[in-house]
């Protein structure tokens, strides 16, 4: 009787994080640690990659209260960068990163 009963347990912990996982469906979190930046993003990209880079800055610097570098181009691209806060999302043919810029580390002599 326990083990059906931890069966059944499971099995309800599984289906909510499945659900609480749906949420994020569109967000891949390897590229994308704010769910905030994220809908930014979203919102303000369009089909120009000159526009969408302004927008998207002009915004989540508004928003998130700190400084944010954006890039955009039409298809993908590749980068390097060190930050706690950053996204890449793709509307039509426009890809977007969107990170802050982590502090240099200092440079021992």
């Amino acid at each position: 009787r326990s083990q059906r009963s931890k069966s059944v347990h499971e099995e309800v912990k599984v289906k909510i994080e499945e659900v609480e996982d749906e949420s994020d469906s569109d967000m891949d979190r390897r590229k994308c640690n704010s769910r905030i930046l994220y809908e930014i993003m979203m919102e303000n990209m369009n089909e120009s990659s000159a526009s969408s880079k302004r927008n998207i800055n002009t915004v989540a610097e508004a928003e998130l209260g700190t400084s944010i570098d954006v890039v955009c181009s039409r298809g993908h691209f590749s980068y390097v960068f060190s930050s706690n806060l950053y996204c890449e999302a793709s509307k039509g043919h426009v890809t977007c990163i969107a990170f802050r810029q982590a502090p240099p580390t200092p440079v021992e002599e």
